[in-house]
């Protein structure tokens, strides 16, 4: 089965709108970390410290935390420990393609719920689809990747509670928590919650991540990953931030990447383009020109998402960079629309 196309695939040099990690990363002091790792040897095999500084961050004991070489990495190994051919999985939809292909190459069955047309999300056909099919997973993603939507605390419960009454394993992907003042999120008993602190801190070529987790299902997850999972730059920069220097840098940044995202949508919206709300440091913007002007912002050096694979074909997913690179395709867009006679009109 082929892998799908992700955002993030912009290269030096060129301003990439499709990668949604925060843009005023790495902190300095996290490259030198990083640095400093010696990669002449082989790193160390057990990762029991960082799962005590991960513990303590989130109030969790250290057997309930599972690490990983990122989250997608997480993502296959719980497809592995949890599925057999046949089982169903539950994934609210449009959302990242990976809990999907996962599932699809252990034989499972997914259920692909439609779950974000309107400005909430609408979690009575999640509720549905887990009374129907009863499934051994449930997954979501808050805030939802590629729509921006983020799910209420008390629908979450619900959907939790549904989950525990049929014996299917509630999965909330929270990655892109960043953007909250609180970024670490608040552990749910039951729950397998996945992590990205290579979002929050903007060090997406250090493979990390990691999930707060039931705790014989994370012995279980931990009994399947292979020897030296984590390199030794991924260790010294877990290790990192888990201090007050790393939480500060997150809770600073993070709002600010937030407000840099909405400043960014109104302008889009000022030359006719019409962004869908978001409560996320990315959103989707309809047009009938999704591919014209993905191309022409290439030719000029800046990366847009396609969101074909997202069954989006119509919008493009952007991802809001630093208030200068934002100015930049807004410039180009405008310029581009007045150039062409038109406007890049919505649908």
């Amino acid at each position: 089965m082929p892998g799908n196309p992700h955002g993030g695939q912009g290269q030096t040099g060129q301003l990439d709108f499709s990668v949604s990690t925060n843009p005023y990363g790495p902190p300095p002091e996290l490259v030198d970390v990083c640095a400093s790792a010696d990669i002449a040897r082989y790193p160390a095999a057990d990762d029991g410290d960082l799962r005590q500084v991960l513990a303590r961050l989130h109030a969790v004991e250290p057997d309930a935390i599972v690490v990983g070489a990122g989250t997608s990495e997480l993502i296959y190994r719980l497809s592995a420990a949890a599925l057999r051919k046949g089982d169903a999985v539950a994934i609210a939809s449009p959302t990242f393609n990976e809990f999907a292909r996962a599932a699809a190459v252990r034989g499972a069955k997914v259920v692909s719920v439609r779950c974000y047309d309107d400005v909430v999300p609408d979690a009575s056909r999640l509720l549905e689809a887990i009374a129907q099919h009863r499934p051994r997973l449930v997954w979501l993603c808050s805030p939802n990747n590629p729509t921006g939507h983020r799910w209420p605390e008390d629908t979450l419960a619900e959907i939790a509670s549904a989950c525990a009454e049929r014996e299917a394993l509630f999965c909330l992907d929270a990655a892109y928590g960043f953007v909250e003042t609180a970024w670490l999120g608040r552990p749910r008993g039951g729950a397998f919650q996945l992590h990205s602190p290579t979002k929050t801190f903007g060090i997406p070529g250090v493979r990390l991540g990691y999930a707060l987790a039931p705790v014989d299902l994370a012995r279980a997850l931990r009994d399947l990953a292979p020897p030296w999972l984590l390199g030794a730059s991924a260790l010294a920069a877990g290790l990192w931030l888990c201090g007050n220097a790393a939480l500060d840098f997150a809770r600073q940044t993070g709002p600010r990447h937030a407000n840099d995202a909405r400043a960014l949508a109104a302008a889009l919206a000022a030359v006719g383009l019409r962004p869908r709300p978001s409560q996320a440091g990315f959103f989707l913007l309809d047009t009938d020109h999704a591919d014209d002007i993905r191309a022409g912002a290439l030719a000029q050096g800046m990366v847009l998402r396609g969101c074909a694979d997202f069954g989006l074909p119509t919008c493009l997913r952007i991802a809001a960079r630093r208030p200068e690179a934002n100015a930049t395709l807004m410039d180009w867009l405008t310029t581009a629309a007045k150039s062409s006679g038109r406007s890049f009109p919505s649908r």
